[in-house]
């Protein structure tokens, strides 16, 4: 009943980690030394990103990691730090900030190949490939980052669960929401408990996203509210938890009666249960403070004919033939059927004539036989009579045509005419018997007299 969500993909705001000399604790702690000449390259380079100069750094940074012996690689024994982590992550925060990520990105991954428990590298690596679409990437880097840092920050966790959503792979993004739930669930706000509801609905898991949507339609700012007000209610519904779907549409209607979704909404809960009364009620009121469609203006038609009040639908059906060009022959026959309900047999014949010249077709036969039926009703048996030889005409069953056209001839007491209907009808099977019963009193009629 209800469709996955897309998954748009967010922009994450994130705050880079643009650092240079500024060795992290797990260095420190290890008492691992910066190579002089490494070091000297790195402060020349800060100076330089002090006075706003990046180009400058990035080129101090480049030069020397170009007197590198051409054969060493990330990784290789360098006891002048060409490759160092530090090098390597200042040099890419320069790149990042000239805008150019793919650099800033080989920068990163040589830093890790050397030090891959740095849990900045991994976060700016981590951002570089989300801005990029590389989000299964961007998700593991997260992850990393996330699991290296001294300070478990729970926003990492959640980029890498946008990241691998924003990827496809959106269970796996739960498991690591999961693990945001177990491990920070005092601090979740309400953009994560968001995720985490449309993630959920994302795998088909509405029983868990429910209680999540339920939170965030308390916490929600009104900007957003009414839409997961809607999911909520449709949650209910897909649950079929209809019980509480009907109190919380009711009570969606009495604190904001002129939105027009939460009268639909239970309209749809009477509908879904056949309960045509009580959904006549919040229909009206709809299509009163919105501009209904066709099919809700229909709708309204129908479920009064069904609950018996035809004289409230036959306005609608009329008002919808004359205002939408597309013709509709069923709609034409309902409101036949609303003015015979109605009592009002001069509108239903009119609208019968006006049926048939509009709507030409199969249907022509059963409507001037209709016709016929209303006219005998009101006893103008001659217009009756040219109805039912017009049906005849038209095709159908044409036995019955002809026993009809005898009956208004005998109102008549044109017996002629009666007489040659009825020669006509004999020759169907399903009127013979009948037909001649009343040629054989016709005939005794005339010899009487």
């Amino acid at each position: 009943m209800t469709k996955t969500p897309k998954l748009s993909v967010p922009c994450l705001c994130i705050s880079l980690f643009l650092m240079f000399f500024c060795p992290p604790a797990s260095m420190a702690k290890s008492k691992e030394k910066l190579p002089f000449a490494a070091g000297s390259a790195l402060m020349k380079a800060q100076i330089l990103m002090q006075k706003k100069d990046v180009a400058g750094a990035a080129k101090v940074l480049e030069t020397f990691r170009s007197r590198a012996p051409k054969e060493l690689k990330p990784g290789d024994p360098d006891p002048k730090g060409y490759q160092h982590y530090q090098v390597n992550f200042a040099l890419g925060n320069c790149y990042l900030e000239l805008k150019k990520i793919n650099k800033a990105v080989l920068c990163y991954e040589a830093a890790l190949k050397t030090k891959p428990d740095f849990s900045y590298v991994w976060l700016n690596l981590a951002k570089c490939y989300y801005d990029t679409k590389r989000y299964k990437k961007a998700g593991t880097g997260f992850l990393k980052g996330y699991e290296f840092s001294e300070k478990k920050n729970p926003s990492f966790l959640y980029f890498s669960a946008v990241s691998f959503m924003a990827g496809g792979d959106n269970k796996k993004s739960i498991k690591i929401l999961e693990r945001l739930v177990s491990l920070h669930n005092e601090q979740i706000k309400l953009e994560w408990k968001e995720l985490i509801a449309r993630v959920y609905l994302a795998c088909n898991q509405p029983v868990k996203a429910l209680p999540w949507i339920e939170k965030i339609c308390k916490e929600a700012k009104e900007n957003k509210k009414k839409q997961w007000q809607e999911m909520l209610l449709r949650q209910y519904l897909v649950l079929n938890m209809k019980k509480k779907a009907l109190m919380f549409a009711d009570k969606l209607t009495r604190e904001d009666p002129l939105e027009p979704k939460w009268w639909k909404g239970l309209v749809n809960i009477y509908l879904s249960e056949n309960r045509y009364k009580e959904a006549l009620t919040p229909l009206t009121i709809y299509t009163c403070i919105t501009s209904p469609s066709r099919d809700e203006q229909k709708l309204l038609a129908d479920i009064n004919m069904a609950v018996g009040i035809p004289s409230r639908a036959a306005p609608i059906y009329e008002n919808i033939l004359n205002s939408n060009a597309k013709k509709d022959a069923d709609l034409i026959d309902r409101l036949i059927q609303a003015y015979i309900n109605c009592h009002n047999s001069q509108m239903a014949i009119k609208t019968i004539n006006r049926a048939i010249i509009n709507y030409p077709g199969t249907r022509t036969y059963k409507r001037l036989i209709l016709k016929g039926q209303l006219l005998m009703e009101e006893e103008k048996y001659k217009d009756a009579f040219k109805a039912f030889e017009t049906a005849a005409k038209a095709g159908g069953n044409r036995g019955k045509s002809y026993m009809m056209a005898a009956y208004a001839a005998l109102n008549l007491e044109d017996y002629q005419k009666a007489k040659k209907a009825l020669q006509k009808a004999k020759k169907y099977p399903g009127q013979r018997r009948k037909a001649k019963e009343l040629l054989t009193n016709l005939q005794a009629v005339s010899i009487n007299k």
